[in-house]
């Protein structure tokens, strides 16, 4: 399952189709999933939800929450792979302009910045 949403999510990033076979193994699981969907209620009034009453449904929430987000795409921005060294995390953008590049400024944008730093104050170092 995690593959199959990362595949699918990688493939947004890049600007390239879905793959077919990862959709599937998604939508898949999540008809498993709103087929076990008890209807609930909440403070705010009824919703559906999924009962964890096996170790799948959690496979299953995530398979219904990729899907969800993969059907409000043109309501939002799209998702994105880290540029950060051995990251690979999947994030959605909501920075201001768009085009933030870490899953985490903190982190991988640290790290990042740190790096570029230090590759342009070698050559500095190297002349005395």
């Amino acid at each position: 399952m995690r593959e199959a949403i990362y595949k699918a999510f990688i493939a947004e990033d890049t600007g390239r189709a879905y793959p077919s076979a990862a959709l599937k193994v998604v939508e898949m699981a999540a008809r498993e999933g709103r087929s076990r969907e008890r209807l609930s209620h909440t403070k705010s009034g009824f919703a559906w939800s999924l009962p964890f009453d096996e170790l799948e449904d959690v496979g299953r929430a995530f398979a219904l929450a990729a899907l969800e987000l993969l059907i409000a795409r043109n309501d939002r921005r799209g998702v994105r792979e880290c540029k950060g060294d051995n990251c690979g995390w999947l994030f959605l953008d909501h920075s201001k302009g768009g085009h933030r590049r870490w899953c985490s400024d903190a982190s991988c944008g640290a790290r990042s910045r740190i790096a570029s730093f230090r590759t342009r104050l070698k050559p500095k170092i190297n002349e005395f």
